[in-house]
């Protein structure tokens, strides 16, 4: 690992791992960013939904394609169907392009998904998708009113839907509203930026995230590099 002058890999190795736990007992945002095949995002994606049957786990997917039926390859291994994931699904198509998709996305009023608990958005606002997640968590957090740390775990599928349909700094606030409410709940928010981490878009939105999980394929393997800012600790290539 790679941090200050004068720190030895093994104290990075410490710095890094009690940081994790922090994230995890204090809540945290977490940006994935690096163009990689989709199973790659799917592999992080399950890994940041938890994979523990033990533990109690509320997850939250929100696609911001609604015509995309992968949900089973985003949960974690074993959990396609509600009762094993205590998972819902918020799709969301933005009004201009509801039209192009509108022969193939579900509707609002038809089946779940696999079992799944779904809410479909449609609109022109990008603050009616931040409506509805609202709305889901609290669904979730049911007449308990509270979740356990770490209990909540947020997905956003992809913000380039997002901002090819609408003003960046529209995004930009709904991501930081998202953030916060996962946070708020002691939950673990992950998004997926499918760009470079040198692109503008990933420089812009990074000072909403607690760390900036980076992805690419290497031999035809996934792996991930962690930066953490405020500890001022960047990790090695690690098997994802």
């Amino acid at each position: 690992m790679r941090g200050e002058a004068g720190r030895t890999s093994d104290d990075d190795d410490e710095l890094f791992t009690d940081a994790l736990g922090r994230l995890k007992e204090d809540g945290c945002a977490l940006l994935l960013v690096g163009s990689v095949p989709d199973d790659a995002n799917s592999r992080a994606c399950r890994r940041m939904l938890g994979k523990s049957t033990t533990e109690s786990r509320q997850r939250v997917l929100v696609f911001t394609d609604a015509t995309r039926r992968d949900v089973d390859e985003r949960l974690p291994a074993g959990h396609t169907h509600a009762a094993a994931a205590n998972a819902a699904v918020v799709k969301h198509t933005p009004a201009a392009r509801a039209a192009v998709s509108q022969s193939s996305a579900p509707s609002a009023t038809g089946p779940s998904l696999d079992g799944l608990s779904e809410r479909n958005v449609d609109g022109d606002d990008v603050s009616e998708l931040g409506a509805a997640v609202v709305e889901t968590v609290a669904e979730l957090k049911g007449d308990r009113g509270t979740l356990d740390t770490a209990e909540l775990r947020v997905c956003l599928d992809s913000l380039s839907p997002l901002l090819e349909a609408y003003d960046e700094a529209d995004v930009f606030r709904f991501v930081h509203v998202l953030a916060h409410l996962v946070c708020t709940e002691d939950g673990i928010f992950h998004a997926h930026l499918p760009l470079e981490p040198s692109a503008r878009m990933a420089h812009l939105f990074r000072p909403l995230f607690d760390a900036v999980v980076e992805l690419r394929m290497c031999e035809g393997y996934p792996q991930q590099r962690w930066h953490l800012p405020v500890e001022d600790v960047d990790t090695d290539w690690l098997p994802l």
